[in-house]
């Protein structure tokens, strides 16, 4: 038996609108890039003051895009 949650939204909302499979995939998501950016960054900042902490997020977010666009193939429509 497969269990599926819906994030972001009641159960009966999502099967009344019909956007379930929509909920999932955009509460997924999310979770999954948390996960990378903790497991590559760790789950604290490295500095105290705020001000800081904000461009070290931006900074962090910034190379974790990168990876994430280097690790990518790139798609060629084949003519022929």
């Amino acid at each position: 038996m497969c269990v599926t949650r819906i994030y972001g939204a009641s159960e009966k909302s999502a099967v009344k609108s019909g956007s379930g499979r929509a909920t999932i995939i955009a509460g997924v998501w999310p979770q999954t890039q948390v996960f990378r950016f903790k497991t590559t960054f760790g789950d604290r900042a490295q500095t105290r003051r705020i001000d800081n902490q904000f461009k070290e997020l931006i900074l962090k977010s910034a190379i974790l895009n990168r990876m994430t666009h280097l690790g990518m193939s790139n798609s060629v429509k084949v003519t022929g």
